[in-house]
């Protein structure tokens, strides 16, 4: 079986933290700004625990080893 090359681990992992930060710092620049102003500094708060909880998870699913599952037999 080939082995993968570092770059197609690396790759859809960079693309995906890079748009999850770029889009939450957008998102807190800009609308958190604005719902602050106008409604309740709750929505940053609220909007800051599932920011880190989703970090946390994303960290967790790209560092955890999958495993190996076993073939079935035929």
């Amino acid at each position: 079986m080939p082995k993968c090359e570092l770059s197609t681990k690396i790759i859809p992992a960079t693309c995906a933290w890079s748009l999850i930060i770029v889009c939450t710092t957008l998102y807190f620049a800009f609308v958190c700004r604005y719902l602050t102003e106008e409604v309740s500094y709750a929505f940053p708060i609220v909007q800051g625990v599932i920011t880190i909880f989703m970090m946390l998870n994303l960290c967790l699913s790209t560092f955890m080893d999958p495993g190996i599952f076993p073939r079935g037999k035929r």
